[in-house]
């Protein structure tokens, strides 16, 4: 894919694109005010973006502000459902940037959780 335009604007660009199919509609509202269900389909949509964007190696500042998008969505689901944040700290959420010590303990806290001592 040719990456030309502002970072928010290639960052919008996969979004759109991640939105495009067949699932549900994507949340409008401010994320503040979303509901459970809405938080989920966002922070569905916008790891659909980030995973489109390293795929096609989209410049490093385009994955971050995607990466960036998704860690506020995710913060938001945390407040919101105690479920969510039981499976990220029973290790049953899958880091969207990978499995390394370092990503799992990222969401383990922004999850509220402890970093796990002793993963590589």
């Amino acid at each position: 894919m040719f990456h030309f335009g502002s970072t928010e604007d290639v960052a919008s660009l996969y979004f759109t694109k991640a939105t495009s199919g067949t699932g549900p509609v994507a949340p409008t509202s401010a994320i503040s005010e979303m509901s459970e269900e809405d938080l989920k389909v966002l922070l569905t949509y916008r790891r659909i973006a980030y995973y489109a964007a390293r795929t096609d190696n989209a410049p490093q500042e385009v994955c971050d502000a995607l990466l960036e998008a998704y860690d506020e969505a995710f913060k938001r689901l945390v407040e919101v459902s105690e479920r969510f944040r039981t499976i990220v700290g029973t290790g049953l959420h899958r880091p969207i940037t990978g499995f390394s010590a370092e990503s799992i303990n990222k969401y383990r806290a922004l999850a509220g959780h402890e970093p796990l001592t002793g993963i590589q």
